[in-house]
């Protein structure tokens, strides 16, 4: 019977680790790449974007024809009410995954520049339901009369 040989793997130091890490998630997002389509819009290495509720989020580098982008973050983890900050943390995503940042003003709770949409298909049937089962106001307190005058009507 034939002895078995080990071969030592060797040992790799972070920075390796973290190159060879970094390859294995690009290739990751790369095989969704025939699913991306064009980017409509394009940020450059540097900006500061916003994805969730990730905080100082940054484009630390472009991939594919600004179809995937690395970015660095920092994220938070409430720890039970006991913060930790994660800083310098990265992570590959798609174009779609980052948008522009927007300050945040916090004076103002009347404007809002982020829109952000809700979708949801619904059918007529949906509709006639809730209007069944909870019924309507065609006359709420807030509108018609008490709100427009006989001119605002007219236009």
């Amino acid at each position: 019977m034939a002895k078995k040989t080990q071969t030592k793997i060797p040992k790799l130091t972070l920075e390796e680790q973290l190159i060879l890490d970094k390859q294995f998630r690009l290739k990751e997002v790369s095989e969704r790449l025939p699913l991306i389509p064009e980017p409509t819009y394009k940020h450059n290495i540097g900006d500061r974007v916003s994805m969730g509720n990730l905080e100082d989020v940054h484009i630390s580098a472009i991939h594919n024809e600004n179809k995937i982008y690395e970015i660095d973050y920092t994220s938070i983890n409430n720890n039970r009410g006991n913060p930790i900050r994660n800083e310098h943390q990265w992570m590959f995503v798609t174009w779609m995954d980052v948008r522009k940042y927007i300050e945040a003003i916090k004076e103002s709770f009347i404007e809002n520049r982020d829109v952000k949409l809700n979708y949801s298909q619904r059918g007529m049937g949906d509709i006639f339901t809730k209007a069944y089962n909870f019924g309507i106001n065609f006359e709420p307190e807030y509108q018609r009369e008490f709100v427009w005058s006989l001119e605002d009507k007219f236009h």
